[in-house]
């Protein structure tokens, strides 16, 4: 009777398992063991159950208890090696796929888990070996040239990787998966077209898979299907709400178009989803959204907690000139090339050596490469090498430092830095905040943007610099003499401007625009051109609030020079909130022209008011919505404070740190003896003050 009660719980739980019931499976394997029938067969299927809902504790202990009863139970080992791939205790896998294989070389599938543990570590080529010995065993198994593909465009072989896919698919011409990693490797070539129609073609098989959608939405967005970009992500969310980064990608493509439908609701989601640990934005979409330090250290968390970290490198034995790598998609025409050129060529020589590691496209022709490829001691390009091979040079060269430039931003390659390049690892310039993660060991502010009082929201030591922000001298600043009439302004109007990216102007900063716009009734507000439906987007929001949308005018994009000329035109910028302009603002104030800056709590809401700070105006920091209106509308009306604004610009700019290259130079420069001194005498990172 016992018996046959074991037997019945134990058929229901495989039953239940087969049909992806696991809480039911539980129930009944549970059962069995409190029968007293205590085998390694009901541990490990219970080890399943619990695995397949996410309680990986629980199958670890399952299938540990299976392993005790049967030290030879072989699939217990791949199980549990499965399990630990899921907590991404990768190399703990490892171990147990390879007890696996040791009790049955035949193991395919313990081959296929290992190789993923082996990707997952970037160990490539051992992936690949353990995928070829499974390609041995059974050459009719899908997964493993698709797991093939995905390791040969890690190691960026694409045309490998796409014969694999097409193994793939040949042997199974429903698999999804395969579609869709074939698609993502089409965008890394560069052929949106291509990729849009392998997404078309893996969502008319299986239309119910939300990351497909996703996908699908970021080549539209590159084609500059905009809307339809949209309606993608929402579609993607609708199957699945805490889908990675998607919320981030609605948010931000939204706001590119003006579209602020449903914004409080949409910021509100985020907001929670990463107070609950839910990856589903990227952080640097956040910079435009929230003021809070908190959440966004706690989203670069998130963000950053998906690279495996190899851990320290031992330093290396003493160089006499200290080794400095910077590591940016970022050598060209873009904000930080236009920032740190002369800092480059500033650098000396005698001291410091230096590296570049770029992984971004240019045209050889671009000023800024030609001038990064003279500055450096070696310029690399690395943009069709992997990450392992990245990090083989860096330390092949025995970076000492390594700065990374482009953090959490687009084009980044963050899996070099948890890789370890160098055995301190530095980021400056191209993110705004914290990135949360232990392998960053310091970041470079200053005390504007970082107050003591916000000293906590940062996992890196602060090196504290006079002014955190280089900038170049040689910047070519055309003579063409611009009237207000070339750029179809009138004359006798005053100028509000704005010539931040789009995506940074939310409805919180724009209905002080607007309110602005209503108490200074000769006045127009002149904003950086976009889409055709951005511009749409912004007119009718105007309207509904009351002012006519002719008092818009829109910035064609020129020549950088002439760029810089233009600001001549206006008479007061008005930064955006929470992030404000960075580079943008350093332009605005070289050429003299007043900005008001709202100052924040977060790195990206303070970088204005730093830069107004490092040239003594203090007094067009503001530290609430109603004070920034309150001044913007003053400077209107009160033609004496503004004139005297100006001069008073025009007499701190040539004395300021923000536009002394030499003095800034030589402050990073300081730094970088400071943190390699530690380094070399074995002290840990802390913060460093050398902003006197």
């Amino acid at each position: 009777m016992k018996k046959n009660k074991i037997d019945k719980n134990f058929n229901n739980g495989l039953l239940h398992l087969t049909h992806g019931r696991y809480k039911e499976a539980i129930i009944s394997f549970s059962e069995c063991i409190s029968l007293g029938h205590k085998v390694p067969e009901v541990y490990s299927a219970r080890g399943i159950a619990f695995n397949d809902l996410g309680f990986y504790d629980d199958a670890i202990d399952n299938y540990s208890k299976a392993i005790q009863i049967d030290p030879y139970y072989i699939e217990a080992y791949c199980n549990l090696g499965v399990t630990l791939n899921h907590l991404r205790r990768y190399k703990d896998a490892s171990i147990e796929f390879k007890k696996s294989i040791k009790l049955r070389p035949s193991f395919v599938t313990a081959y296929i888990n290992l190789g993923i543990s082996f990707q997952n570590l970037s160990m490539f080529d051992e992936a690949l070996n353990q995928y070829d010995i499974a390609l041995k065993l059974n050459p009719n198994i899908e997964m493993i040239h698709m797991q093939r593909g995905i390791t040969f465009a890690a190691l960026k072989k694409y045309n490998e990787a796409f014969i694999s896919f097409d193994n793939a698919i040949s042997l199974n011409p429903g698999y999804v998966e395969a579609y869709l990693n074939a698609g993502i490797t089409f965008m890394a070539v560069k052929n949106t077209t291509e990729a849009l129609a392998i997404y078309n073609q893996a969502i008319s098989l299986n239309p119910n898979m939300a990351r497909l959608y996703k996908l699908k939405s970021n080549a539209l967005y590159e084609l500059k299907r905009y809307e339809e970009s949209i309606s993608c992500v929402e579609q993607a969310l609708k199957i699945d709400i805490n889908l990675p980064g998607a919320l981030g990608d609605l948010m931000l493509r939204k706001n590119s178009l003006f579209d602020w439908s449903g914004h409080d609701k949409l910021t509100h989601n985020i907001e929670e989803k990463i107070k609950k640990n839910i990856g589903v934005t990227q952080t640097f979409a956040c910079l435009s959204f929230f003021n809070n330090p908190v959440l966004l250290k706690k989203a670069a968390e998130i963000e950053t907690s998906e690279h495996v970290q190899i851990g320290k490198l031992k330093k290396y034995p003493h160089h006499q000139k200290i080794r400095l790598g910077f590591y940016s998609s970022d050598f060209k025409n873009h904000p930080i090339a236009q920032l740190t050129s002369e800092f480059f060529e500033k650098i000396d020589k005698s001291k410091f050596e230096i590296f570049a590691f770029s992984f971004g496209e240019a045209s050889e022709k671009d000023p800024y490469r030609s001038r990064a490829i003279k500055a450096f001691n070696k310029f690399i390009d690395v943009l069709n090498l992997n990450d392992l091979e990245v990090m083989n040079i860096s330390r092949g060269l025995e970076i000492d430092i390594a700065i990374d430039l482009n953090g959490l931003t687009a084009y980044c390659r963050t899996n070099i830095f948890a890789l370890r390049v160098a055995p301190i690892q530095i980021q400056w310039l191209g993110f705004l905040g914290s990135m949360g993660s232990p392998f960053i060991d310091y970041i470079f502010a200053d005390h504007a943007l970082i107050p003591h009082e916000e000293r906590e929201h940062y996992s890196e030591k602060i090196v504290y610099l006079p002014h955190y922000q280089p900038n170049d001298s040689k910047r070519e600043i055309s003579n063409k003499p611009f009237t207000r009439s070339d750029f179809g302004i009138p004359n006798d109007l005053f100028v509000f401007c704005c010539f931040n990216n789009i995506y940074k102007i939310t409805p919180f900063i724009f209905n002080a625009w607007m309110n602005i716009l209503k108490e200074c009734p000769k006045s127009i507000l002149w904003i950086a051109e976009e889409n055709e439906v951005a511009q749409y987007n912004i007119k009718k929001e105007v309207i509904l609030r009351g002012v006519e949308p002719s008092r818009i005018i829109f910035a064609k994009k020129i020549q950088l020079s002439e760029y810089l000329t233009r600001f001549k035109t206006a008479d007061l910028f008005l930064d955006t909130f929470p992030y404000n302009a960075g580079t943008v603002a350093s332009d605005a104030l070289r050429m003299g022209l007043p900005l008001i800056a709202l100052q924040g709590r977060t790195f990206s809401s303070r970088m204005s008011s730093s830069l107004l700070l490092a040239i003594n105006m203090p007094e067009l920091v503001t530290n609430s919505i109603e004070q920034y209106e309150k001044l913007a509308i003053k400077l209107y009306n009160e033609r004496s404070e503004y004139i005297g604004i100006k001069r008073k610009i025009q007499e701190e700019l040539p004395k300021s740190a923000l536009f002394n290259i030499d003095r800034t130079t030589k402050s990073i420069e300081n730094a970088f003896s400071l943190i390699y001194n530690r380094l070399k005498n074995d002290m840990p990172a802390e913060d460093l003050i050398l902003d006197s």
